[in-house]
């Protein structure tokens, strides 16, 4: 529709110049063009039009020209339908006024982007009032508008609404007659806003969210109460206790797509949640004041993490069908006693959350004693990081036999921030290993600790590069050692570093590496602890075991130099642009393990490095580490690098690990 005389006008001229002899049905179709031609420039005599256009051309918008009746036109609008189209509508830091805009009240549609950013001395937005879409973005910020209550007979926009930065901007009292938003609507950081009760026709914000956020003074929001369908919802640091104007959009939506956050609000009641059932996305309710979760009866399920935390919760008891939350589910910094409500939560799932992974945080709540509610939870992975207060303020705890007891249990103690062993947690004579597997191919996990059951032994697994969690037992561990108890630390650098930028979420060096294993070493005088890697895990073992001084080191095809002057020697350009990667200040002894050994620091160590003699770049690494006590070379008549998994094929894996956890050292 825009543009109609121009396009007409294009029509006629062609016809003029191929038509052949007049013919009864093309002049009949020349001659209704050409009135509509005429009378569309007619149009532009219009005195409202004029004033119009000269707006227009005051800002350089719209190619405004004037033909030979003195008589201002422009071909980007049609004064028939009102229909203006210019791809930007562009009034930034223009010093547009109200009477500017008033002129506007002969367009009806535009076809475009409209944009007011900076126009301080603009005050309103009543020129605006016959415009009924615009099929782009309207964008409404810095600018000096109290009240904003035009735009009523707007019905749709194509693009998205931005009301932000309005510093003298107190109420959206507008937008009566708007029925749709096609992408989203961003209302914030509008410092002195308290009230919306415009947008009361609003039905859909078709692909995006409604965000109302860091409108600190916001405490009454009467409007899109018909919203009956949006994406996503999320509102910040307002001022609102209630959220009753979701009320129709839940009814519509029990079954929610998207993700719903109220956080950092003063949030009392959840009533207007009433119907919901499930929420596609995350759920955070964090930092309101929420006393008890009435109003989340009908909650079954979360598709992300559902966070609580930072309220005045004392009761959960709400959440009584809920069943599964695939994310983290967050209850910090309340006031409960129990978690009665979560009985039937079945499935959790860890998540990375602030740079840690977490699965269920419930620090913070002094007086929570009772815990029991968790019995039937699992996580998909079957490992759940837990954060607690003080562990042993919890007295009554899912019982031993219970589903809870599945998960591997890391246990961050926040009153020490130490991770505590599980064994003093709950006392536990075995560990069901059944779903193991699940948590040591978890992509999401980069380090696994396992201290369920009491033991005397530790294996410290680190992986190779681009492996999986399980380093070189993949699924066969803990089954490998049969009825050995053990503690195990399954590290994995996901960054294919060489473990020297840490490990993302808990070590960000070698040396907080060093400290962070150290540190859980300490916990128990082991009888045995055991380092073992293949490859990149394999140089790992030999680090950290030598540091720490294992009982034993195993080390399959172990790189021993990473620097770049060894590597030229050697002629080693493996892993060469992985290798650009590593960290420019680095102690000189981790780049080139046989520094480190030269030393003789420790004697103590019983070291195995088994390697294919035929790969002769990984018999140049052994070579190089030298002669050392204690270390002993079993060389294998194969070209191959991953030597457990012909270990593994040959039977011999098995006993190798057995061997090394059951001898000795006085043997």
């Amino acid at each position: 529709a825009n543009n109609n005389r121009y396009i007409l006008q294009a029509i006629l001229e062609s016809i003029r110049f191929i038509a052949p002899a007049p013919h009864p049905e093309l002049n009949t179709f020349v001659s209704l063009i050409t009135a509509k031609i005429e009378n569309n420039s007619d149009v532009f005599a219009n005195p409202e039009i004029q004033k119009f256009l000269l707006v227009l051309k005051k800002f350089s918008l719209g190619k405004v020209n004037v033909n030979p009746k003195a008589i201002l036109y422009s071909d980007y609008f049609d004064g028939i339908t009102g229909t203006l189209s210019v791809q930007m509508l562009d009034f930034t830091g223009q010093a547009l006024t109200h009477a500017d805009l008033a002129t506007f009240c002969v367009v009806r549609n535009i076809i475009g982007n409209l944009t007011f950013k900076g126009n301080n001395a603009l005050t309103s937005m009543s020129g605006l009032d016959n415009l009924e879409s615009i099929e782009g973005d309207l964008t409404i910020t810095q600018t000096g508008i109290r009240h904003l209550n035009g735009l009523n007979s707007l019905e749709r926009v194509k693009g998205k609404i931005d009301i932000s930065q309005n510093p003298e901007l107190c109420t959206v009292n507008g937008f009566t007659s708007l029925i749709t938003v096609d992408t989203f609507i961003n209302i914030a950081h509008n410092q002195v806003l308290k009230t919306i009760n415009g947008f009361n026709s609003l039905q859909q914000i078709k692909k995006g969210a409604l965000t109302i956020q860091q409108c600190p003074q916001l405490s009454d929001i009467g409007g899109f109460c018909n919203l009956t369908w949006v994406k996503n919802i999320e509102f910040k640091r307002l001022n609102i206790t209630h959220v009753d104007f979701l009320y129709k959009l839940i009814k519509q939506q029990p079954e929610f797509k998207g993700s719903l956050k109220i956080t950092a609000c003063r949030l009392e009641s959840l009533n207007g949640f009433g119907y919901l059932k499930r929420v596609g996305s995350s759920f955070y309710l964090h930092g309101n004041r929420l006393k008890n979760l009435k109003g989340l009866e009908n909650l079954q399920h979360v598709g992300a993490s559902f966070s609580l935390s930072n309220n005045q919760l004392t009761d959960i008891s709400s959440l009584a069908n809920l069943e599964s939350v695939n994310g983290m589910l967050g209850l910090a910094n309340n006031q409960l006693t129990a978690l009665h409500g979560l009985e039937n939560l079945k499935l959790l799932k860890t998540v990375n959350w602030s740079e840690e992974k977490r699965t269920f945080v419930i620090n913070d709540n002094k007086q929570l004693q009772d815990i029991k509610a968790l019995s039937n939870m699992l996580t998909q992975d079957n490992y759940v990081i837990i954060y607690t207060d003080d562990y042993k303020q919890y007295k009554i705890k899912p019982a031993i036999d219970s589903v809870f007891h599945s998960n591997i249990i890391e246990l961050h103690d926040e009153s020490v921030k130490k991770i505590i062993p599980t064994y003093l947690f709950i006392d536990k004579k075995k560990h069901d290993y059944t779903n193991f597997r699940s948590a040591t191919h978890n992509r999401l996990l980069n380090y696994l600790l396992d201290f369920e059951t009491d033991a005397n032994n530790l294996v410290i697994s680190f992986t190779g590069f681009k492996g999986n969690l399980g380093g070189v037992f993949y699924n066969r561990y803990p089954w490998i050692i049969d009825n050995i108890r053990t503690h195990k630390i399954f590290m994995n650098d996901t960054q294919n570093i060489w473990y020297l930028k840490g490990i993302p979420s808990i070590t960000y060096s070698m040396e907080e590496n060093i400290q962070f294993i150290q540190e859980l070493v300490s916990r128990k005088k082991y009888k045995k602890i055991m380092c073992v890697g293949t490859s990149m895990g394999g140089y790992m073992s030999l680090l950290i075991g030598y540091l720490i001084q294992a009982t034993d080191i195993i080390a399959f095809a172990p790189q021993i130099f990473l620097d770049k002057d060894n590597r030229i020697k050697y002629k080693d350009a493996r892993w060469a642009g992985a290798l650009k990667a590593l960290p420019k200040s680095v102690n000189q002894k981790y780049l080139d393990l046989s520094l480190l050994y030269q030393e003789k620091t420790n004697l103590i160590t019983k070291i195995q490095i088994h390697y294919g003699r035929q790969l002769t770049l990984d018999t140049k690494h052994i070579e190089h580490l030298g002669e050392y006590p204690n270390i002993e070379l079993y060389p294998y008549d194969i070209e191959e690098h991953y030597i457990p998994k012909y270990l593994d094929e040959q039977g011999l894996l098995r006993k190798i690990i057995i061997d090394a956890l059951t001898y000795s050292h006085e043997d």
